[in-house]
């Protein structure tokens, strides 16, 4: 068994990791986790040691074993990165679930818990290290470990730490603004230049990290789903609990280990431990797209990934809205990867495209149509392709130059690939994984969803009732300027998307030519095509913003594609410089990017408008003092506060009990459901109040948080939909409950009518 090697030659750095080598690291962290944790059990304590050693083993050790039993092929270190990374997440989850299954049928009710754990990895190391004789190869450039331009890039996280420590503590935000705009400004730098692309897939890392990590660290932490602290609990994943809950695979399995390993309460993994795993997430991204656009193009298209607010918003924690998204963002870098031999090709993308149908149900479905679409596109743009456009207009037409043109465009062949993602076996395969998934998990609960919500979708459809979410949130009056302006910003992206992806058509049938494979295109559309679900009524269920960045996966880099093609077209009508145009093109790109984040942050509206913005990181402290009703709506003055309103409720309202909300706390049920019942032993689904109201049913409760208490009213429908009114028919009943900043009332025995004639 090959011991490995650290070589430096020919201005490189190599090392070859072996499964002997891995076995020696193995050890190394196994080490470091429970040395730590023996010391925290007889006194002494080494705070970080465990959680570090934790987090570096699980995110690296079982990818790169897993890796090795694929046969190690030697990719670009970004790329191997990656794979060694998914392959990770993939192991946990698969080891863990069978664990879960199997080791309590032998007498081990609790495998997720330390000593298994440790066990478990020791053995499957071994076996792993014994049988493989592949090497992993990673490589970098001597000159690159000392480069400053290196160094500064990994400053920006640290920036990102220190900043919302001094806002935090101190409340100055300086720090945390420049480090935005120092962020915005990286894509313009990068456009205009060509030089340092080596150093992109750093640059869309630290940058990435910078953003999940800014403004959170003082944070309230929650959870936003109970099965983690289920799990914690149990010391296993159930997968069918008598809840309903047990579907997600990553919140059942993926993080608890997280949380078991480094040795931390659920909460803090959630929100510091993930933040970390999800940062990779653009990396992935941006290793699929620069194979097929350029290294500069692939940046700036995960850059806009990067920008939009959901990714530093919703998908910090991970969980169910950025868990699946990370499967899928691998799924695409296996599928664009074409250098891989066929067969480890195959193999990755059924890991990765199972992690995406086990981690969320409507990332899953949606997923699911968008191949379907894909899958049904690919073989008519094959079949266009062979038509051979310019032939038959040719054949149609007297000589001429055009005719000289047309013969030799139609005489352009190429062969055309399906990607293995779009072959009717995988669709079938992955359908019926997440169908058969959603069936035997939960309860079957998520697998009724689907029915239910294609039949809303019809029935809106026939009987013209509401809109989806993607129309009801672009007809939204936000009134804050950043997101009324972010709003048509990614309109802009969805047409620019529409364009790229119309070029690419025409460049196929007209030109002959492949701008980029044809797969791609086709799953460039079928997802494209997601946008359509969630306009009509059945996409209410599913937030536009997370549906968003499922279909940004595979569209976004058309935002590029189309960009880059439209000097081509136009030195066709008149004669131009079609280098610099591109790179003016792509400068005039980056700068409404800077733009678009810029406003999505909070720096403008910190900075220039003195309003709020999609993410108020920077701008809590002055929202929350602001004499503006609106603006202190869109922060929260004591989430702990919160939480206890509804633990309240949980432990001390009989079920079947009907209690009034608004829709910010019946949100809330969502955001802190984790929490909220890791702390009671029962939680309620909450009336919604709403505009027509004017008190309370007799022997109804109702919740009033801080905002409802502050602005005297409720947010309804939607959150920036705020009715002042008077609280006094509403809060004339017995007050059962006070905290800080809320308050529970129960209404007397009455009708309203009866009370005012009384009072009279």
């Amino acid at each position: 068994m090959n011991a490995g090697s650290f070589e430096r030659n020919d201005g490189r750095v190599r090392l070859r990791l072996t499964g002997r080598t891995l076995l020696g690291l193995t050890g190394f962290f196994l080490v470091g986790i429970v040395v730590p944790a023996v010391l925290d059990w007889i006194g002494p304590h080494l705070p970080l040691v465990r959680p570090v050693f934790a987090v570096a083993f699980l995110l690296f050790v079982p990818g790169a074993f897993a890796y090795l039993a694929l046969g190690a092929p030697e990719r670009s270190l970004a790329t191997t990165l990656c794979y060694i990374y998914g392959l990770s997440l993939a192991s946990i989850m698969a080891i863990g679930g069978v664990a879960s299954l199997v080791l309590p049928l032998v007498g081990i009710d609790r495998p997720l818990t330390l000593p298994v754990l440790v066990g478990l990895s020791a053995v499957l190391a071994t076996l792993v290290a014994v049988w493989s004789d592949s090497t992993i190869a990673l490589s970098v450039r001597t000159e690159d470990i000392v480069s400053p331009v290196p160094l500064a890039l990994l400053l920006l996280p640290f920036a990102s730490v220190f900043g919302t420590t001094l806002y935090s503590v101190g409340g100055v935000n300086a720090l945390l603004l420049a480090l935005l705009g120092v962020i915005g400004v990286i894509p313009v730098g990068v456009a205009m230049t060509d030089r340092g692309r080596r150093y992109l897939p750093l640059a869309v890392w630290s940058i990435s990290l910078s953003l999940v990590y800014h403004g959170r660290l003082f944070d309230s932490f929650t959870i936003t789903q109970p099965l983690p602290n289920l799990t914690m609990e149990l010391g296993r994943w159930v997968p069918n609990y008598a809840s309903g809950i047990g579907s997600l695979l990553a919140n059942g399995v993926l993080y608890p280990v997280f949380a078991v390993v480094t040795g931390l309460p659920m909460a803090l993994e959630w929100n510091l431990v993930n933040p970390f795993i999800v940062a990779v997430l653009p990396v992935a991204l941006y290793e699929a797209y620069r194979r097929y656009t350029s290294p500069t193009g692939a940046f700036l298209a995960a850059c806009i990934f990067m920008f939009a607010y959901s990714f530093y918003v919703l998908y910090p924690t991970g969980g169910r809205a950025a868990t699946p998204v990370i499967f899928l963002a691998l799924l695409a870098l296996a599928t664009s990867d074409s250098e891989l031999v066929p067969s480890t090709r195959h193999k990755l993308a059924l890991l990765f495209g199972a992690g995406v149908a086990v981690t969320h149900y409507g990332t899953a479905y949606v997923v699911m149509f968008a191949l379907i679409a894909g899958g049904f596109v690919f073989p008519l743009l094959k079949l266009l392709h062979v038509i051979n456009l310019p032939a038959l207009v040719a054949s149609r037409i007297s000589e001429g130059r055009l005719r000289t043109h047309l013969d030799s465009v139609a005489e352009r062949s190429f062969e055309i690939a399906r990607p293995a993602i779009l072959s009717p076996w995988y669709v079938a395969y992955y359908a019926t994984l997440a169908l058969a998934w959603y069936l035997h998990t939960g309860l079957g609960g998520k697998y009724s969803t689907l029915p239910t919500k294609v039949l809303d979708g019809v029935r809106g459809v026939m009987y013209a009732e509401t809109s989806g979410s993607a129309v009801s949130s672009f007809q939204q009056d936000y009134s804050a300027v950043s997101i009324t302006v972010a709003k048509y910003l990614y309109v802009v992206f969805g047409l620019l998307m529409a364009a790229g992806i119309a070029i690419a058509i025409f460049r196929l049938v007209v030109d002959r030519e492949e701008v980029v494979p044809t797969g791609h295109l086709a799953l460039g559309i079928g997802f494209f095509a997601m946008f359509g679900g969630s306009a009509l009524p059945s996409g209410n269920a599913f937030a536009v913003a997370r549906v968003m960045m499922i279909i940004f996966t595979f569209t976004v880099p058309f935002v590029v594609i189309g960009l880059d093609e439209l000097p081509s077209l136009l030195n066709r009508l008149h004669a131009i410089d079609v280098g610099r145009s591109l790179t003016a093109t792509r400068t005039a790109l980056a700068v409404v990017i800077a733009v678009f984040f810029l406003l999505n942050s909070g720096f403008v509206a910190e900075t220039i408008t003195n309003d709020y913005a999609p993410s108020n990181q920077v701008s809590e402290q002055r929202l929350l003092a602001s004499d503006v009703p609106r603006e202190r709506l869109q922060v929260r003055a004591c989430v702990p506060c919160d939480v206890r309103t509804h633990v309240w409720l949980g432990d001390n309202v009989p079920q079947g009990s009907t209690i009034y909300g608004d829709v910010m706390m019946g949100n809330q049920l969502d955001f802190y459901a984790g929490t909220i019942q890791s702390r009671t032993g029962q939680s309620h689904r909450y009336q919604m109040v709403n505009s027509t109201m004017d008190g309370l049913p007799p022997n109804a409760y109702l919740g009033l948080l801080g905002h409802n208490l502050d602005l005297q009213g409720f947010s309804i429908g939607y959150k920036f939909n705020f009715y002042e009114t008077d609280l006094g028919p509403y809060t004339d009943g017995h007050v059962l409950y006070v905290n800080d900043h809320a308050k529970i009332v129960r209404e007397r025995n009455t009708t309203r009518a009866e009370r005012v004639s009384a009072g009279s």
